[in-house]
């Protein structure tokens, strides 16, 4: 538990519940609905609210930015027939807020923002949250469901009966940006008008990068709590582990709450004293990161935990391939073309994450160069 408590730095009492993202969010968003509401009335340009991934802090960034008009990037149109249709379009709906996003982030910022005698005074809904996906999962609950503390079905409820009544919801996916025109895109072709955006579609798994993931996952110990299904093989290969190598890892890229990677090790390690074979067992992190966190105060607290438990600590190793036939995860050592072979009997990965890809390709100035919003 100290480990845990560690990892959610000055908010332990809610250690159990909440991953260090999501209580950073929370905040953010606040922040971000907040500076929208002073601004909703606000005479002549249209602006944009923005509340996006970051990358480095895996929290979310708020702000409140006037944009120029810009062209749309050619990049954007890669994929896309009939440019001229598109530009051209005129809305086919139009809402004062259109939220991108239904995770934690989107449906906070519009709860708050439903709240709000602007909008609940309103003679028609004008918020508007563009999710595809039908179920929400709260995420960091998944940790405990693969731990086998929670049952996967507390993480999961139905989109719908989280979006606010003074709120519309467009099951839809949000495939293009036209912030010179104040528009969204959508994959079934609408186009959205608004005045205000907030972007918070979350972050992209990458399974794809890490050589032979895809086919290994669920099978022969390999694991992971990133994945809506395979976290139940979590719980499954931890109580069928009877000793060996136990290993658990970390990207150097961003990723969903920092802390998730190391909280599966300290409740699987406790786990394997609880059922007498961690004398059989070999505990080892290993981290395309530096140090084992990003902030050093609970940096230091973890490697003497660590050091305590007895759980080796390997830095600067990138998770690149993994050969399910011979139980073997190959690691990059460094930023050297080296890499490191290790046996394991249980492998739980945090597989590598980025910025979604039609955020990437969203027009030039919209995003930076790894794709999260200016």
């Amino acid at each position: 538990m100290s480990a845990l408590r560690a990892l959610a730095g000055v908010a332990p009492s809610v250690a159990l519940t909440a991953s260090p993202a999501a209580v950073a969010a929370g905040a953010a968003v606040g922040a971000a609905a907040r500076a929208a509401l002073a601004r909703l009335t606000a005479p002549a340009t249209r602006r944009h609210s923005t509340a996006a991934g970051a990358a480095a802090s895996n929290t979310y960034v708020a702000t409140a930015t006037a944009r120029p008009a810009s062209t749309p990037s050619p990049r954007m149109f890669s994929a896309v027939s009939n440019v001229d249709n598109i530009v051209n379009a005129k809305p086919s709906r139009s809402y004062s807020v259109v939220v991108v996003g239904g995770g934690s982030a989107g449906i906070a910022v519009a709860s708050q923002l439903a709240k709000h005698p602007f909008f609940a005074s309103a003679k028609k809904n004008q918020i508007l949250v563009v999710e595809p996906s039908d179920a929400h999962y709260y995420q960091p609950l998944w940790t405990f469901v693969g731990a086998g503390l929670k049952p996967h079905s507390e993480s999961v409820r139905p989109t719908e009966s989280l979006i606010p009544s003074r709120a519309d919801w467009l099951r839809d996916r949000v495939t293009g940006f036209f912030p010179d025109r104040n528009m969204v895109l959508t994959q079934n072709g609408e186009h959205v008008a608004y005045d205000f955006l907030v972007v918070a579609p979350g972050i992209q798994i990458n399974w794809s990068a890490i050589e032979g993931l895809e086919a290994a996952l669920g099978k022969d110990g390999v694991c992971s709590n990133y994945h809506v299904e395979h976290v139940k093989s979590t719980d499954r290969f931890l109580k069928e582990f009877n000793g060996g190598n136990a290993v658990f890892t970390q990207p150097s890229t961003p990723i969903k709450c920092a802390g998730a990677p190391q909280k599966i090790m300290y409740l699987a390690e406790e786990q394997f004293r609880q059922r007498g074979i961690r004398d059989q067992s070999n505990v080892s992190f290993y981290s395309g990161m530096g140090k084992i966190f990003s902030a050093d105060k609970y940096a230091a607290v973890l490697r003497r935990i660590c050091d305590e438990r007895g759980i080796s600590v390997n830095l600067q190793r990138n998770l690149v391939a993994v050969r399910g036939d011979k139980k073997e995860a190959v690691f990059k050592v460094g930023a050297s073309a080296e890499t490191e072979t290790v046996k394991y009997d249980l492998l739980h990965v945090s597989p590598p994450m980025g910025a979604p890809a039609f955020l990437r390709n969203s027009p030039e100035g919209f995003t930076n160069a790894d794709g999260w919003v200016n």
